[in-house]
């Protein structure tokens, strides 16, 4: 599940901006690299310890470590969260002067 989830946080953190872009891409890299490492240790291609599967999963291991601490020392970008709490699309007032 980590991959899977790795990839939706990276996915939606990407998306927002709400933190810098160097972070999710390390995300949304290790989400597929930690699944193709499940599915190889499921196979028997490498045992569930293993030095392949220890590089496999460290870009995961740095995005989940590197989120925390980003949000912990900087929080949610300001900038980011405006734009989140921007209409989306035309607001009454705008269709009525229109």
């Amino acid at each position: 599940m980590a991959g899977v989830n790795d990839l939706l946080l990276g996915y939606i953190l990407y998306r927002s901006g709400l933190v810098g872009r160097v972070i999710p891409i390390i995300g949304l890299v290790g989400g597929p690299l930690i699944l193709l490492s499940d599915v190889a240790t499921i196979l028997g291609v490498w045992g569930q310890v293993s030095t392949a599967g220890f590089l496999f999963a460290l870009p995961v291991a740095v995005f989940e470590f590197s989120v925390g601490v980003y949000l912990t020392v900087k929080g949610f970008r300001s900038a980011a969260l405006a734009a989140l709490d921007a209409p989306s699309g035309p607001t009454p007032e705008a269709v009525a002067r229109a």
